[in-house]
């Protein structure tokens, strides 16, 4: 087994700038709720395996040779707003615009609220190394207990 190699955020910057994840546009899951990160984390592994569902629910099989939606989630805790900065990777056989939509509408069906508030906002980055830096600001590279959610990739 490997070892894994501990990154810092600017190493983790660049190598998501270099990679196949749309660094031109961002998207935040926003719960608008204080709830821990784990329960965020589930949210957006259902929204992930719904998305995937949708597109092509072929790809959700192992060792399947249909692409899949990725996630890549920087996970933050704020008062009354646990969310997650997501670069999303999108295969070219999908058009990304109509995946971040199913991703709103999916990801709201996700509250059981009378008055859902779980929320997907997406917009153009001004600045790729600022938001880069600015999504990663809680990352922590250890083996700490609070480290381990800062950053997963669904």
């Amino acid at each position: 087994m490997a070892k894994r190699k501990n990154m810092n955020k600017d190493q983790l910057k660049n190598t998501l700038i270099n990679s196949k994840v749309n660094t031109l546009e961002y998207v935040v899951a926003s719960l608008r709720m204080n709830k821990p990160i784990k329960y965020l984390i589930k949210k957006l592994d259902t929204l992930n395996y719904a998305i995937n569902y949708r597109l092509n629910r072929y790809s959700l099989k192992k060792n399947s040779k249909f692409p899949r939606v990725e996630f890549y989630c920087f996970n933050q805790y704020a008062k009354n707003n646990t969310h997650s900065h997501i670069y999303v990777s999108v295969p070219n056989c999908y058009d990304y615009n109509e995946v971040i939509n199913l991703m709103k509408r999916e990801f709201i069906k996700l509250d059981h609220r009378k008055k859902p508030k779980f929320e997907i906002h997406n917009d153009e980055v001004r600045n790729e190394d600022y938001y880069a830096i600015y999504s990663a600001r809680q990352f922590k590279n250890d083996n700490s207990i609070k480290s381990q959610n800062t950053f997963i990739t669904i």
